[in-house]
């Protein structure tokens, strides 16, 4: 399934969007609303974002993301693997750039990755939000992204440094210790702040 990207009718081709946070999916067999296609018995099906596949791209090629904070992410694999997660993580900061109507920035830096907000990615699923002990609390907020693959990205949601960075959240067993915040814990991407705004 995939959340806050796009849809494609396989009848007529269009594109369904949605609210953050809700989108029609495969599973689900909903069907194109176009009253031309309505009868149509194809369900939609997945296609991920160009914007998505452009920003993997970058990822996997740019020598810019070679070395940095995005690169030490990841310093537990190496080579070709190295270079799929880090197009991966750019694809995820895409992919919320899409879902929320923001710019991607595309810096290497360790600042936003879209306008106003941070973006981390984990291919486990079931994975929290990390923030390491590197990462800057600057009053923005920090959203998830989780899949193995682009097709399978899910947003999970978003919360504040201080909501993560807190001592029970603290993973001392992990190979690079950092603080790790359930998914359970938080708030929908339909929330998320208006830019220069507060909680909506």
């Amino acid at each position: 399934m995939t959340l806050d990207s796009e849809l494609v009718c396989p009848a007529c081709r269009r594109f369904w969007h949605g609210p953050p946070g809700r989108l029609p999916y495969p599973a689900t067999g909903e069907r194109c609303t176009d009253p031309k296609h309505a009868s149509s018995p194809s369900p939609a099906v997945p296609l991920i974002h160009p914007l998505v596949q452009k920003a993997y791209k970058i990822g996997v090629k740019d020598d810019r993301y070679a070395t940095g904070h995005l690169s030490e992410r990841f310093s537990w694999v190496t080579g070709e693997a190295h270079k799929h997660m880090m197009g991966l993580s750019l694809g995820a900061e895409q992919l919320v750039g899409v879902a929320t109507d923001r710019r991607w920035l595309n810096e290497p830096g360790p600042g936003a990755d879209v306008e106003g907000l941070h973006v981390r990615w984990t291919p486990r699923d079931n994975g929290g939000l990390p923030i390491a002990r590197k990462d800057i609390d600057d009053g923005l907020p920090w959203v998830l992204v989780t899949g193995e693959q682009l097709e399978l990205f899910e947003i999970r949601g978003w919360a504040y440094y201080d909501e993560v960075c807190r001592s029970e959240h603290w993973r001392a067993d992990w190979q690079y210790p950092a603080w790790c915040r359930p998914q359970r814990m938080l708030r929908p991407l339909s929330t998320i702040p208006p830019l220069g705004g507060g909680l909506v």
